[in-house]
């Protein structure tokens, strides 16, 4: 009897930390949207630098090239 009551104390527990964690915003969180809604030109600033950096379209053909053009690594260096 003792045990069940033990592990329905757990179990409520852990249904507390859960919806605690559901309601918890961090500090930073908070201040990046608080930053953002302010700024709205940044968010447009980090669209335009994920465009020129990472969104490119790519050539999988020239990836196996390059790729098949690598000298093999020994398995172990010595420095």
């Amino acid at each position: 009897m003792l045990i069940l009551a033990t592990i329905s104390k757990i179990i409520e527990f852990n249904i507390l930390l859960k919806n605690m964690a559901k309601n918890y915003t961090s500090d930073t969180t908070n201040f990046l949207r608080d930053f953002l809604t302010k700024n709205p030109e940044v968010k447009m600033e980090q669209i335009k630098a994920r465009s020129a950096w990472w969104d490119k379209n790519q050539d999988f053909e020239e990836q196996e090239k390059i790729k098949s053009q690598k000298i093999p690594k020994k398995p172990y260096e010595y420095y």
